[in-house]
């Protein structure tokens, strides 16, 4: 199938997008953690990290970024690449596979992360310059592929992955969850794996944040997210003693902060508040953050997060409408989820809540539910952020919108959908199997024109007029008007002033200003002609 294979191994971070690298670089956990992994068969592999070299250099183009990129890998005289994807970056993935195929025919690339698992066959079928998806988790699938492949062996004995023999895909049986993941070796053992980022990583209160990762997987199945498939269905997590080995590791280095990933910290009950009084127990030394689902963790134990050293909690709402809550499975109590996250709030905790809009089951009052709480919490002192659906490969949605799904309104300003070049966009289009993270269930799908267009109109101006945006919301309540209201006076400015064009992120940021003009005058006849308040 393959020349003579080459011993030396090549992993690779891509960039991500340029809105989320000017935010700082992202340590590649999981690829040094293939790294160590890989080290225990006496396979020593190189890391590039070209979102780090972006974020240093700002590179200025993507086709410079390739050109360099196949550059450095070529020289690195690596005969196997391994790169890592997520559903933002896959397509720049096949783009550099593709370039890497032309310099280097013989190499063996290989696909793997959540971009890649779910969408494998599709991949392989369509892009021959892919040559192996690893599928699921990596640490004992690429040592044991690399070994068969280097010793010439069948690559159908491989559990977790697909190939190509033939022209036909290959897609070998399961491979079996790593059921104790304290047995993964430690991804941080080396200082020089991680000193050039320590003086990029955003700070608080002096402290550099390192991931550690403490667990995989939640329990639950909510439409949208690619979480369960990816990690198998099911909550695992590392025992406290070893994240406090690993936090102690690397505080000898000088790091006391740390941002404890993973999906749901309160998946399995009992877990977090162990871990708080164990750090408690020890003094406290570290300042440390994380993701907790609001109907896995209990009010009461906030406080006892708080003086264990965390400092932000990241909260997933998604939307404010009960019908929605039971439409996309997430089933949360929000009124649970309310009282949890003003509790945060009035620790002293960092609180971020995320919101997911534009859903194909909600309707303008499941909107307005949404729209009305995303404010709520923003006037709360919340750090609250909105992003529109994505298709992700292997979730329900994916499985019943994909096959009428339509391109996403594209954008520079919107992340994940930021694409640079046409090459990258004839990719986009043509092969929607594989890239379906840029594409939303087509305007049909949804219960009215509104709620599309509402919901370009809001995440767009949150991402970028979040303050301006809340300051109108909030004056204009004074002559009724909401969210929705708002919206609605927008489009019908837009549709006096461009008739012909569709609502779209880029029309909305560029014509903001323009319609608060129009807006203000309006809103101040409509104030003076309110009666006023009768004085006590």
């Amino acid at each position: 199938m393959f020349r003579k294979p080459k011993k030396k191994v090549c992993l690779v971070n891509l960039p991500r997008r340029p809105s989320t690298i000017q935010e700082g670089p992202c340590l590649p956990l999981g690829l040094l953690q293939l790294a160590a992994s890989l080290q225990r068969i006496s396979c020593p592999a190189l890391i590039l990290d070209f979102d780090l070299d972006v974020f240093l250099d700002q590179a200025s183009s993507e086709d410079d970024f390739l050109k360099k990129a196949v550059g450095r890998i070529g020289e690195t005289g690596c005969g196997i690449i391994g790169i890592s994807v997520a559903s933002a970056t896959l397509p720049l993935a096949i783009l550099l596979a593709r370039r890497l195929k032309s310099r280097i025919g013989d190499a063996l690339v290989i696909l793997g992360g959540p971009g890649a698992s779910a969408v494998e066959r599709a991949i392989l079928e369509a892009f021959p310059e892919v040559d192996v998806v690893v599928r699921g988790e990596g640490e004992s699938t690429l040592p044991e592929l690399i070994r068969v492949w280097i010793s010439g062996g069948d690559l159908a004995s491989v559990a977790g992955i697909s190939f190509r023999r033939d022209g036909t895909v290959v897609t070998t049986s399961e491979r079996a969850l790593i059921e104790n993941l304290d047995d993964l070796p430690f991804p941080l053992s080396e200082p020089s794996s991680f000193s050039e980022y320590l003086g990029h990583f955003d700070r608080e209160e002096g402290y550099p944040y390192l991931p550690v990762e403490v667990g995989r997987g939640c329990p639950k199945l909510c439409a949208f997210c690619a979480t369960s498939r990816f990690w198998g269905g099911r909550a695992r997590q590392k025992s406290v003693r070893r994240i406090l080995a690993e936090m102690k590791k690397a505080s000898r280095l000088g790091i006391t902060g740390f941002l404890l990933l993973h999906d749901n910290m309160g998946a399995q009950p009992g877990f977090l508040p162990k871990l708080c009084r164990n750090l408690v127990r020890i003094g406290t030394p570290y300042r440390w953050s994380c993701a907790v689902s609001a109907d896995r963790i209990d009010p009461e134990e906030i406080a006892l997060m708080a003086s264990s050293g965390c400092t932000t909690v990241l909260i997933g709402i998604e939307s404010a409408s009960p019908k929605t809550q039971r439409a996309i499975g997430k089933r949360l109590d929000l009124a649970k989820a309310d009282r949890v996250i003003k509790r945060c709030l009035e620790a002293g905790l960092q609180t971020q809540v995320t919101f997911i809009i534009g859903f194909p089951e909600e309707d303008t009052e499941d909107l307005a539910l949404s729209l009305d709480q995303i404010f709520a919490y923003h006037r709360l002192g919340a750090d609250v952020r909105i992003q529109p659906l994505d298709l992700l490969p292997g979730t329900p949605l994916w499985d019943r919108y994909l096959p009428k799904a339509v391109l996403a309104p594209a954008s520079d300003r919107m992340n994940p959908r930021w694409i640079q070049t046409r090459e990258e966009e004839n990719l986009i289009f043509d092969h929607p199997e594989v890239f379906s993270s840029f594409r939303v269930p087509c305007p049909e799908d949804y219960v009215s024109e509104e709620v599309r267009g509402a919901s370009i109109f809001y995440w767009t101006l949150f991402y970028s007029f979040t303050q301006p945006l809340c300051d109108v919301l909030q004056a204009v309540r004074a002559v009724g008007d909401g969210p929705l209201e708002v919206y609605r006076h927008w489009n019908a400015w837009r549709r006096r002033n461009y008739p012909d064009a569709p609502i779209t992120p880029d029309l909305v940021y560029a014509s903001f200003n323009d319609f608060l003009d129009s807006y203000s005058e309006d809103f101040y006849r409509r104030l003076k002609t309110l009666k006023p308040r009768p004085s006590n």
